[in-house]
């Protein structure tokens, strides 16, 4: 819960910079405020989607048949996509690595939005 928590402080964030610095042109170039971050919100999603997948290997590595049963629910019953949208979209800030994707203030609000989307849902 608590890496949650962070990664929705961190997404919000990194938001609120980049809107920031979409209404104030400063003197250093945007991907150079925005960089920490950028870092900060695609470390705490990356850590959530580690718990994730690594709920999906230990219900494999288990080989308790509820477990997998449960396991391929998830990814092929009603709500897939809302599992599989959990698993990708913490992932989104760590686009904003590109340079020509951080240099974009809106393209980094909008992925530390759409990060956080699923969250939600």
């Amino acid at each position: 819960m608590l890496f949650f928590i962070l990664h929705l402080l961190a997404c919000g964030v990194l938001v609120a910079a980049a809107v920031y610095r979409l209404y104030t042109r400063g003197t250093a170039p945007a991907y150079g405020f925005l960089f920490p971050y950028i870092i900060v919100a695609a470390l705490a999603g990356m850590v959530i989607s580690y718990m994730y997948a690594g709920e999906l290997f230990v219900a494999w590595y288990s080989g308790a048949a509820i477990e997998i049963e449960a396991a391929k629910y998830r990814l092929s019953g009603p709500y897939a996509w809302v599992y599989i949208s959990m698993l990708i979209a913490p992932l989104l800030p760590v686009f904003a690595i590109i340079p020509w994707v951080g240099r974009r203030p809106l393209a980094v609000a909008l992925l530390g939005l759409l990060a956080v989307l699923p969250g939600f849902l």
